[in-house]
C-alpha cells in the first residue's frame, strides 16, 4: 500500500515516524559524538518493552522500523533521506566530519551529504594552537563541507567552546575563505558559543545563518 502513495505523502509519513519516536524536546537534533557513538537514544525502542536490540555495525541500537527484515530497502533509504533533510546534524568533532557526511546511521545506501540541510560542527583545538595560521591548519577538515550536494539554502553553524572567546576573531579570519565559498554558493553560516553543561549552543552575532 505504501508504494502506491506519492513520494510527498511518504515523506510526511517518514517525518511523523521520526517525530513520534522522540522522547525529548531536542528531537530535531541528531548528535554525533564520534562515528562509533551516534546518539540515537531518542529514536530507539524502549529496552524494557523489547528484548531484542538491533545494532548498527558501529554498535549503536537502531529503530525497529529501520531494520531490514521489517522494511523494504527502498523505504529505509527514503526514511534516511528524510532524517538528514529534516534534522539538525550536530558533529562534536570537526575531525569526524568526513566520516559523518558519508556514513548513514540507518545502514542504507543513502548518502547523507546528498540530503543534509542543517549542520553544526564543534571546533576544538590542540593546546598549542596560538596563531591564525595554526588555526587555519587545524580547521582544514571543515573544507569537506564543500562536498555537501545542496549548498544553496544550507545552514552551517560553527560551535565554539566558551574557552575560545578571545580567539574568535582569529577563527573567523582562518575560516573566511571557506565561509566566502559557502556563502557564494547560497549557504548561510553562523557562529555559536557552547557554555558549560549540556545546554544548546547560543548564537553569536556573526555570520549569515
Amino acid at each position: 500500500m505504501v508504494h502506491q502513495l506519492p513520494r510527498e505523502l511518504r515523506d510526511i509519513i517518514y517525518t511523523y515516524i521520526l517525530e513520534s519516536r522522540c522522547i525529548n524536546r531536542q528531537h530535531q537534533v541528531l548528535m554525533v559524538n564520534d562515528p562509533a557513538d551516534w546518539n540515537l537514544a531518542e529514536f530507539t525502542s524502549n529496552p524494557k518493552e523489547f528484548d531484542v536490540r538491533r545494532c548498527t555495525i558501529k554498535g549503536d541500537e537502531i529503530p525497529h522500523f529501520a531494520v531490514y527484515e521489517h522494511v523494504h530497502e527502498t523505504y529505509r533509504i527514503e526514511l534516511a533521506e528524510t532524517l538528514y533533510r529534516t534534522k539538525l546534524l550536530r558533529v562534536a568533532s570537526m575531525h569526524e566530519l568526513k566520516f559523518t557526511l558519508n556514513y548513514d546511521v540507518l545502514m542504507t545506501s543513502c548518502d547523507p551529504k546528498e540530503h543534509i540541510r542543517h549542520i553544526q560542527i564543534e571546533l576544538k583545538f590542540d593546546c598549542g594552537t596560538k596563531t591564525q595560521a595554526q588555526y587555519a591548519k587545524q580547521l582544514e577538515p571543515l573544507w569537506y563541507l564543500r562536498h555537501i550536494k545542496h549548498l544553496e539554502g544550507l545552514k552551517v553553524g560553527f560551535v565554539v567552546h566558551f574557552i575560545y572567546d578571545d580567539v574568535i576573531p582569529l577563527l573567523e579570519e582562518a575560516t573566511s575563505p571557506l565561509v566566502q565559498h559557502l556563502v557564494s554558493e547560497g549557504a548561510r553560516v553562523g557562529w555559536y558559543k557552547k557554555g558549560r553543561g549540556n545546554n544548546a549552543p547560543s548564537k553569536l552575532g556573526h555570520g549569515t545563518a
